[in-house]
């Protein structure tokens, strides 16, 4: 509200001025989100909602892809995804969820999550079943 209310008086002074509105709550969080995004400050919405859905196609494609992929091959996507597109979603998350929908990478992040976990309780197993299988 006193951000429209200064553009108004901000017009009158400066008859030509342009008012700009910025993507998310204000520029402060723009600015941070292109930051860390590596986007140009010319970004819009539709550009960080395109960014999410490719995160959202890579985890998906990993979880569709488990059981045919290559240990080396689904090691780099596990790292990919939790070394940078995890952890930069957790940070931006509070300041895109009320403008963009998150729920759907939520959930694709939660079911690879639990496909991980899974399967290092398997190699967990199987690791114990050799070790008794060595003494016996």
């Amino acid at each position: 509200t006193k951000g429209k209310a200064f553009a108004n008086i901000a017009k009158d002074f400066f008859k030509e001025a342009k008012v700009q509105i910025p993507n998310f709550k204000d520029f402060n969080d723009d600015l941070k989100i292109a930051k860390a995004m590596n986007l140009d400050f010319s970004y819009t919405k539709e550009k960080v909602h395109h960014i999410l859905k490719e995160w959202e196609k890579h985890s998906e494609f990993l979880n569709r892809s488990w059981h045919i992929l290559k240990p080396e091959a689904k090691r780099a996507h596990i790292l990919e995804i939790n070394l940078k597109e995890i952890p930069l979603f957790i940070a931006l998350k509070p300041k895109i969820e009320n403008y963009l929908p998150t729920k759907s990478l939520e959930k694709s992040y939660e079911n690879l999550e639990a496909r991980i976990k899974k399967e290092r309780e398997r190699e967990a197993m199987e690791k114990r079943a050799m070790r008794q299988k060595i003494h016996i």
